[in-house]
């Protein structure tokens, strides 16, 4: 990639970077004229191209046996896998392929995961069957850690997958992934970001009725389906993974043209109606007149912002808060594995039985959190939302802490720990972020070396799990946001039934992180046969969300690296070509006196140095001279519309809802950000640059191959 001449680059774009070859998909709440009008008048005036595109001619033969492939490099995880051909993702067989992809890798019920994972073979198994305009493949991959024989798990992966035909694939087993992904499918309808990408994925097969018609198919998959696509296209010559073996009698697996979508959808018409919901002025004076703040009992705040909505679609939010820094600090490692063995059961239902329950509840939900916080987020419907808050206090309340799931976990988080040693973005950024941080070992803000994160994790026990939930867990504290299509008082009632009486242990003091002084540093990390490189610069400072320069310093952010238009972007991609991505990030604290600020690209390891040149001197300029007119014209306008559309996704809302509960503010904080960013001057920005960070130190970081790569 990095030596395709700029010319075969401009011809490539001329050819296919035209009217003819895209499609536009607009999902959301708009004017259907006014948005046809737009559309007619910035791609209509786009003239015709002379040129015509030729139909794909090749076709891949069916393959003649089965085939491997050995790579060697550096890395810490070692993976084992198989590809198979399928037909593309208009056959009327690929549904049924999809649920067979999901029998052999879902967890934990799939038949690999139980064949690798569960009894050590491998750390995780993954899989995609993959839905192409043209025949593609079924890939089924698994991690496994290096004291362990990935030839082995090669060797079970493949008798588990070629055998599958003939194994008892159940009606429970396929039922159970045809309500889970039927489920995703109604959960993607009520979303205008999902359903605009998926009506766009599945255009891109011939026409975007696709969708639907694929929903239709998985509803009529039965399990006779999935065993014969199975034995269709499930065998060793139509495999790609071990070694090839000459046979004189070969076995193919033909693929089936692929079908005509034209014909397919010609004359078809939608099986379900979904439920549009209200026309709901997302603004902050709408959503805070809409909004019902209570206090069901002391600590126990509740935010209740009920519209109808797209779907029936219901979102919650429930921030929980526990302990202190004293009694915290020792196990911040075991207290963040905590959510994780929450989700993977309870003592009235196993990991299996609970993903059944949520499917069944047709939501989804998940719990995370660390140190003093744990959350848990619901996505569901009217229908069972209050249901799903029941469970969610099963979850959270009556955790089973299996030990072979504690096990799962543990070996999980050691691959995925164990691969990031040798990635440059994983040790750059943790390089960053301690000399970001810098607190001693004894403190819970101390960032641990990649290493002894490792040696953290294996030294956490399950007793040391189950210790700390009984000496901490519990609803003293609880912030809890919900938006959608709910009846209050079910809402408030069952929030009052679930977590009104279960309280906390300990006592409750929030944890602070106060602004502490860095040094400016300069850091290379090598990260060999790594063919990527990361570079960034970062600084701390002291400031608060509510501190008055922090509109202007949020602004100038965006131009300088959030925007589509931003400083970092435009240098170092569009008109340098020195970086494949570069942004830069503010992260600034509602309650302490603390913030920071990084700028980063990702990059080939050759241009490392002279991208982290690019990075300083934008920096540099910024901060001594501030934005330009244009940007400070363009970017108001589409930092206004950017808010905007945040305010119309529930799940920002309801996320700031829940925050705001805990410091007691409301969306009238967003309004007067957006009212004294609409208000900001050149002066006023080049002002709080000057002020905040002109004398700031700065870290910067580089990390990739750089040793056999700079100039």
């Amino acid at each position: 990639i990095e030596r395709v001449p700029v010319e075969n680059l401009r011809r490539f774009y001329e050819r296919y970077y035209q009217p003819d070859n895209a499609m536009l998909v607009v999902a959301g709440k708009f004017d259907t004229d006014k948005t046809l009008k737009l559309i007619n008048k910035y791609f209509g005036m786009i003239p015709r191209p002379a040129r015509k595109l030729e139909a794909t001619y090749t076709e891949e033969p069916v393959q003649d046996g089965p085939r491997f492939v050995n790579l060697k490099r550096v890395g810490d995880v070692a993976a084992a896998g198989l590809i198979y051909h399928v037909p593309a993702g208009s056959h009327e067989d690929f549904a049924a392929i999809q649920i067979l992809e999901d029998v052999l890798t879902s967890k934990p019920s799939g038949r690999l995961y139980k064949a690798l994972v569960e009894p050590g073979l491998a750390t995780s198994v993954r899989g995609s069957a993959w839905a192409w305009a043209e025949p593609g493949v079924i890939e089924i991959m698994a991690e496994v850690r290096l004291d362990q024989s990935a030839r082995a798990a090669l060797d079970k992966m493949t008798e588990v997958v070629e055998s599958v035909a003939t194994a008892d694939i159940t009606d429970e087993e396929v039922e159970r992934i045809k309500r889970r992904r039927l489920k995703n499918i109604k959960l993607a309808l009520t979303n205008s970001g999902r359903i605009g990408v998926q009506l766009s994925e599945w255009a891109a097969l011939g026409d975007w009725r696709m969708f639907f018609i694929h929903r239709d198919r998985i509803k009529k998959v039965t399990t006779a389906d999935v065993r014969r696509v199975a034995k269709e296209y499930l065998m060793a010559s139509n495999r790609t993974a071990g070694l090839f073996v000459p046979t004189k009698e070969p076995t193919r697996a033909p693929i089936p043209p692929t079908p005509i979508v034209e014909q397919i959808v010609s004359g078809y018409r939608g099986t379900e109606t979904i439920e549009q919901g209200e026309v709901f002025d997302a603004t902050p004076e709408n959503i805070d007149r809409r909004t019902k703040r209570i206090e069901i009992r002391p600590g126990l705040k509740v935010a209740l912002l009920a519209k109808e909505t797209r779907g029936d679609s219901v979102r919650a939010n429930f921030r929980f808060h526990f302990g202190d820094e004293k009694s915290l600090t020792p196990h911040t490692t075991a207290l963040g594995m905590i959510p994780n063995l929450m989700m993977r059961g309870t003592t009235r239902r196993n990991f299996q039985a609970l993903r059944d329950e949520i499917d069944r509840l047709q939501s989804r939900i998940s719990v995370s959190g660390g140190p003093g916080t744990f959350r848990a987020t619901i996505e569901s419907d009217r229908a069972n939302i209050i249901e799903a808050i029941r469970l969610v206090g099963e979850i959270l309340q009556e955790p089973a802490f299996p030990n072979d799931e504690f096990d799962v976990v543990v070996k999980e988080r050691l691959a995925q720990m164990e691969k990031s040693l040798s990635d440059p973005q994983a040790r750059g950024f943790n390089v960053l972020s301690r000399s970001m941080t810098p607190w001693p070992k004894s403190s819970i803000h101390y960032v641990p070396t990649l290493e002894e994160g490792i040696e953290r994790l294996k030294a956490v026990s399950l007793g040391t799990i189950t210790d700390l939930y009984s000496r901490f867990y519990g609803a003293s504290n609880v912030e809890v946001s919900i938006v959608g299509d709910f009846d209050e008082q079910a809402v408030t009632d069952t929030l009052q039934s679930v977590f009104g009486s279960w309280r906390s242990p300990a006592s409750y003091k929030r944890i602070q992180k106060p602004y502490r002084a860095i040094t400016a540093q300069d850091k290379t990390i090598l990260t060999p046969d790594k063919k990527m490189a990361v570079v960034a610069m970062g600084t701390v400072f002291s400031m608060r969300d509510d501190d008055p320069d922090y509109p202007a310093l949020r602004f100038a952010n965006y131009i300088f690296g959030q925007s589509a238009k931003s400083r970092l972007l435009n240098r170092l991609r569009h008109k340098g070509g020195l970086s494949y991505g570069a942004g830069a990030f503010l992260r600034i604290s509602s309650q302490d006196d603390r913030a920071s600020l990084v700028g980063y690209a990702i990059c080939a390891p050759v241009n490392a140095v002279k991208a982290q040149n690019a990075i300083r001197e934008e920096m540099q300029k910024w901060i001594a001279e501030g934005v330009t007119d244009e940007e400070l014209e363009d970017g108001k306008k589409s930092y206004a519309r950017k808010f905007d559309n945040r305010l119309a996704n529930d799940r920002f809302v309801v996320g700031q809802l829940a925050s705001g509960l805990e410091i007691g503010r409301t969306f009238a904080y967003h309004a007067d950000q957006l009212e004294k960013i609409e208000r900001l001057t050149l002066a006023d920005i080049q002002r709080v640059l000057n002020t905040h960070l002109g004398d700031a130190a700065f870290v910067e970081m580089k990390a990739g191959d750089l040793e056999a790569n700079q100039p």
